[in-house]
Order: C-alpha cells, then structure tokens, then sequence
C-alpha cells in the first residue's frame, strides 16, 4: 500500500528537506539519511527479498575470489586493531546466548547464525518476513520448522534475554515502533544486540553528497543513521547504550570503489567478487581492490548491544 511521502525523520523526527542525493534526504538536525519512497518499506522489502531468495544465489568468480582475499589480509592488517575489537564484540554475543540460554533472532534470512545457535542447544526463535525465506528455511532443516514465525504476534507470551538482528535495522520504515515492540518481548534484564550499517562519524554533507556508497541501497534501505540519531531514537524507546563497536568491511569498500567507477551492476548483486559486464579485465578488478585499500567509508558496519532505561519505565 502506498504511504504518505515521509515528512519526519525516522531517527530524530525533525522536518526532513526535500531529497538531496537520489531518493535519500539528509536531515539537518541529526544528520542520517531517509529514504523518501511512495511505498512502506514491508512492501519494498517483502517484494525485492522474495525476489532474491527466488533465484540461485549468484555466483562469485574464483579468480577475483583469491585476488579479493589477497587485498582483504592487506586490509585486515591495516585495521587488525578494530577487527580484533569487532571480534571481540561478536564473541561477546556467543557468550551471552550460551549463558542466557534463549534468543530471538529477527530477520534470520538464510538461517545459518539461527542454525547455530540451535544446533549449539540455545531455545532459539527466529521471525522472518520474507515467505521465500522461511520456506526454505523450514524445507532445508524441518527439525527446525517450529522455531520459525512470520511475525512478533506468533511469539504469543514469550520473553527472551537476548534480541539479535542482522542487517535488519536499515530496512525499518519505523524503527521507533521496531524498538518499542523489542522492548516488549525482553526479559527483565534482556538486551538487544543489532548489526547494521550507519554513518560514521565525521562524515561532512559534502562528502556524503560526493561519495557513492554501496548502503545507499533504494528501496532497501530506508534509514541510514549516524550516532546522534541512533541516540535519539534509543531515548525515545527507553532504551541505554551499553556497547558500540564499528568494521570498516573490505566488502563495503570495494563495493562503494565499484559504484564510484560506475559499475551499477553490483548495487543489485550486492558482492565483491562477481565478475561483471564492466569488470571483465583482472587488470581493472586489481585497480578497483587497490582504491579500496585507502577509500574513506561513508557507512560502516556497527555492532550496537542497548538495554531498557529503567528511568523510562516498565516493558509491560
């Protein structure tokens, strides 16, 4: 269904400007970017996922696979100290699950985090919008097939010590609401735990409006946020920063180098090792690994653990 043109930012819900970089709009209060579209991002999401679980997954080239892997030990080395960080982070989150015992996962996709922790012996959920998705999920592990749900409303009366989502955040069209209904299915002292892209820090209007970035993804990714509005909308929901760690993803840079050369392609593919129409040459993919050993992210992924203010009230 169509929706009324945003007129609000989602993180902050100050008066956004008209669109000033495609369909994205900057606000001027907080800085993250909204995508402005005539559809709800359900129906976005829900039309383009089905589509993308549909099809074979797309096939990588095994040359530009070693010549990826070969600049990303580069990177890694470059940046060893806040990868180690990032792991760090993610081996955090094992250790609260296999502590906690139960977990939500939402916006499982394939599955393969969600399996783990099942195979592990974790109470594991997941909610998954995506009908593709989740048929395949429950064809591909039917001992599973009841730990997955469409939707919140199936969960009934469950309550869960850990909220997990990747890749999920972005694609909010109101994540206020989103975060208001997580806060409903924890537990007493129960925390959520996100991976998404976000702005960093420091990143001018300029430079945002100069820059391509592969998160810049219409229709999908309908809110891109820096840290004053990720602030803004953990105040609004009761919500307290616990942890915030950030990867600067070699993906994510070799993708933006691809998109800045003007090869669209990878927008859609969303994979830095396909060899596209406009990437035949090695010599050509050489240069593009090569720009994106000193390209300057826009968005990075961040790892973001919040827990309930308890100066903001009950979860009941």
């Amino acid at each position: 269904m169509a929706s009324d043109r945003l007129a609000t930012c989602r993180a902050c819900c100050a008066d956004l400007p008209a669109p000033a970089k495609g369909r994205y709009a900057i606000c001027g209060n907080c800085g993250s970017l909204n995508l402005v579209s005539e559809f709800d991002a359900s129906e976005d999401n829900l039309r383009y996922f089905d589509e993308v679980y549909a099809r074979a997954p797309v096939e990588s080239s095994s040359r530009y696979q070693d010549l990826y892997a070969f600049f990303e030990r580069i990177h890694n080395r470059l940046f060893r100290s806040q990868i180690e960080s990032f792991d760090a982070d993610l081996q955090r989150l094992d250790r609260l699950v296999r502590t906690a015992g139960k977990v939500l996962e939402i916006g499982f996709g394939y599955g393969e985090q969600l399996v783990r922790w099942l195979k592990e012996g974790a109470d594991a959920y997941g909610v998954e919008l995506s009908h593709e998705a989740l048929a395949k999920f429950k064809s591909q592990f039917p001992d599973y097939a009841d730990r997955v749900l469409p939707s919140f409303a199936d969960l009934g009366t469950k309550h869960f010590p850990v909220i997990y989502s990747s890749a999920l955040f972005e694609h909010l069209e109101d994540p206020s609401d989103f975060l208001t209904r997580c806060r409903k299915l924890l537990s007493p002292d129960g925390v959520l735990v996100f991976r998404f892209p976000a702005i960093v820090d420091g990143v001018s209007r300029g430079r945002l409006l100069r820059t391509r970035d592969i998160n810049e993804w219409d229709p999908c990714h309908r809110g891109l946020y820096t840290r004053q509005g990720i602030e803004h909308l953990m105040r609004r929901t009761g919500f307290r920063l616990v942890r915030c760690g950030r990867s600067d993803y070699f993906g994510y840079k070799v993708m933006s180098a691809m998109l800045q050369k003007g090869i669209s392609e990878v927008e859609y593919c969303r994979s830095p090792t396909v060899s596209y129409p406009a990437l035949r040459s090695r010599f050509t993919y050489i240069l593009v690994l090569i720009s994106a050993l000193a390209w300057r992210l826009v968005c990075a992924e961040f790892i973001v653990v919040m827990a309930p203010d308890r100066k903001y009230g009950t979860t009941a």
